[in-house]
């Protein structure tokens, strides 16, 4: 049975704070949001799926995982959007794919609304666990 690598830990500083974030494989980059509550682990399946055709990098948000900030810092999900771009800046990346899960969809939406130059492809959001009624477009 093949070994499924890990994706490797890293941090980097940027104005938000210090960002942890996992990363694996290389090419063009999928930026993996994760979602309230949760952290960059989330995406490891998904990683080593796309290592070999993606540069995966699965960001812990503000206050989430080993992401270090200051403890009056501002946590809402547009601030959250905001880092994601200083991110980028700091890893000198100039565009990416973005997927995001839950909340962290909602983080992708305003990501991409607020800096689409950085855009690749357009924002995926994985919804789930939605009632049909809310979501009459929907339909599973």
């Amino acid at each position: 049975m093949a070994t499924i690598k890990s994706p490797t830990k890293r941090n980097v500083q940027t104005p938000s704070g210090r960002i942890s974030y996992t990363e694996q494989g290389s090419g063009p980059v999928a930026l993996f949001v994760h979602g309230v509550l949760l952290n960059d682990q989330l995406w490891r399946h998904q990683q080593a799926g796309l290592s070999g055709v993606r540069r995966t990098i699965a960001v812990d948000l503000l206050a989430h995982g080993d992401t270090e900030i200051a403890a009056d810092q501002d946590v809402s999900v547009t601030a959250n959007a905001k880092m994601l771009n200083e991110f980028l800046d700091a890893l000198n990346i100039d565009k990416v794919d973005v997927v995001g899960n839950d909340s962290g969809g909602g983080i992708v939406q305003i990501f991409s609304a607020l800096y689409p130059e950085r855009i690749r492809t357009p924002a995926i959001r994985m919804i789930t666990g939605r009632p049909r009624h809310l979501c009459p477009l929907l339909r599973w």
